[in-house]
């Protein structure tokens, strides 16, 4: 009886010590199943924000296509200023959604990092450098396709009058002001000797300053859309407006609708730096009451003196009426051998009488005629000189308003995409201390590009501002980015197979 209770004991102990140790395996198995899903995850995000960045180029693309072919249409410096403006506005545009791409890229490799620490060391060091290639060559070809948009944009502008050779030398040197500025804030963050704690955690809250600064920039998008969508609700109501309409016919020639002026809108960045940012002014209306109402009481004058004419025709009808009355009777009351003599009478009494109407009927229209046009003109002279001008100067104020809220949306928006792009600066020059990167050859690249920088504005100043010059040169640099594009398209395309093919392992 002891030997079976002890044998049954015996089993009942490997059973349940068999149940365990599958319980561990379900529960390891199942932790390293979940952190593939997270790091797969983590690549996936990393490739939605490398074909988002594709998308929002594609379309700025596309859209200067459209601008270059309105740019080639325009006859005005009112148009073409306002074209200016827009252009200068998708820039921006670009600029704040490929930030926008680009935290998102950021935040994915750090995903993935988190989501490799369980993961052993050598596979961990190896999948993280494999996607800091891939962020890397993605991070670099987004700002050669950057770089190689505005400079389009630049050469379609001066190419079509846009803009002249001065403000356009003026936004290159500005271009190379903005990779000192960067180089020299890199700088500054490699030559404070940190501890490796400190440098930790100053990249960790780097890393959660870009996460503030990447929501207000989307704040700052989404501000800036509905300003954008209301200016060009408010710029459609001035274009179609009555007032608009009925001066633009007839009446141009006494209704001045002036010339619009660029307004600055001057702010100042969060480090200091004053910036100017234009915008679009209309002013108000103004009509020559003068010459006006003399062409109106000419129409007037013209519709009265037609009066006479169909006087004189209604009195010729009456009497040739009464003619051709006489005559019917004459014929009605002639003998027989009478009748053909009194017919012939009155067909041609008859004759008489019918274009006597007819010149009646016509007077009357040409009266009715000119004095409906006289009364259009009196009615439209008193819409344009009293009636509609306060409808219409509201119009103007409100397309002001909307044309300087949109500037002010436009430029916090460059604000916060200024203060993302100084902190993923800083961010970028911390990951470079992370990683044990040689400070001084960091400092040095720094120092480079800001010599490159000054050599650039130099050469570009020794232009002075020669329009033919700066095509030529702009359509150099232009053939000289995309064939570092193509590269860079390569580098992106074999680093990517490169973090996949270790990721499907």
């Amino acid at each position: 009886m002891r030997k079976k209770t002890l044998m049954v004991a015996m089993l009942l102990g490997a059973f349940m010590l068999g149940a365990c140790v599958d319980n561990d395996e379900s529960a390891s198995v199942e932790a390293v199943r979940t952190a593939k899903a997270e790091q797969l995850k983590s690549v996936a995000a990393m490739n939605n924000a490398e074909a988002e960045a594709k998308k929002l180029i594609a379309e700025a693309e596309a859209a200067l296509t459209n601008a270059e072919a309105e740019a080639k249409q325009i006859q005005n410096d009112r148009d073409k200023a306002q074209l200016a403006i827009d252009m200068a506005g998708q820039e921006q545009k670009l600029e704040a959604a490929l930030l926008d791409a680009q935290a998102a890229l950021a935040q994915a490799k750090t995903d993935l990092a988190n989501a490799l620490k369980t993961a052993d060391e050598a596979t961990r060091t190896r999948i993280e450098g494999l996607a800091t290639n891939y962020y890397d060559a993605v991070t670099s070809l987004n700002i050669l396709k950057r770089t190689l948009f505005g400079t389009k944009s630049s050469l379609v502008a001066l190419e079509n009058g846009v803009t002249s050779a001065e403000s356009t030398l003026a936004n290159d040197i500005a271009v190379q002001n903005a990779i000192i500025r960067k180089n020299t804030n890199m700088i500054e963050t490699y030559k404070k000797s940190t501890t490796p704690a400190e440098l930790a955690k100053a990249l960790e809250t780097s890393n959660a300053n870009l996460a503030s600064l990447g929501a207000k920039q989307t704040t700052a998008g989404l501000e800036k859309s509905y300003a954008d969508a209301a200016q060009t609700n408010a710029q459609t109501a001035y274009n179609t407006s009555n007032y608009m309409t009925k001066a633009s016919g007839s009446y141009s020639a006494y209704v001045d609708f002036g010339t619009t002026v660029s307004q600055d809108n001057k702010f100042t960045y969060t480090d200091g730096r004053e910036g100017t940012q234009t915008y679009t002014k209309y002013p108000y209306a103004t009509v020559n009451s003068v010459s006006f109402e003399i062409e109106v009481t000419k129409k007037e004058a013209a519709a009265k003196a037609l009066e006479a004419p169909l006087k004189t025709a209604q009195d010729a009808y009456a009497l040739s009426k009464k003619a051709t009355d006489d005559a019917a009777k004459a014929w009605r009351d002639a003998a027989e051998a009478d009748k053909a003599t009194k017919e012939a009478a009155y067909n041609s009494a008859k004759s008489t009488s019918d274009n006597d109407l007819l010149a009646v009927e016509a007077a009357q229209s040409a009266l009715d005629a000119a004095n409906k046009v006289a009364k259009r003109w009196r009615d439209d002279y008193t819409y344009l000189t009293s009636t509609g001008v306060a409808a219409q100067n509201k119009l103007v104020d409100a397309l002001n308003v909307a044309n300087k809220a949109a500037s002010d949306a436009l430029i916090a928006q460059m604000i916060v995409s200024d203060d993302y792009s100084k902190e993923s600066t800083r961010n970028t020059a911390l990951s470079n201390l992370s990683t044990g990167t040689d400070v001084n050859q960091l400092i040095a690249d720094c120092e480079k590009a800001i010599s490159d920088a000054n050599i650039k504005i130099d050469d570009l100043k020794a232009t002075r501002a020669d329009k033919d010059a700066l095509v030529a040169e702009k359509k150099a640099e232009i053939a000289a980015l995309e064939s570092r594009i193509q590269a860079g398209e390569a580098n992106v395309k074999s680093a990517k197979a490169a973090l996949d093919a270790a990721m499907a392992e």
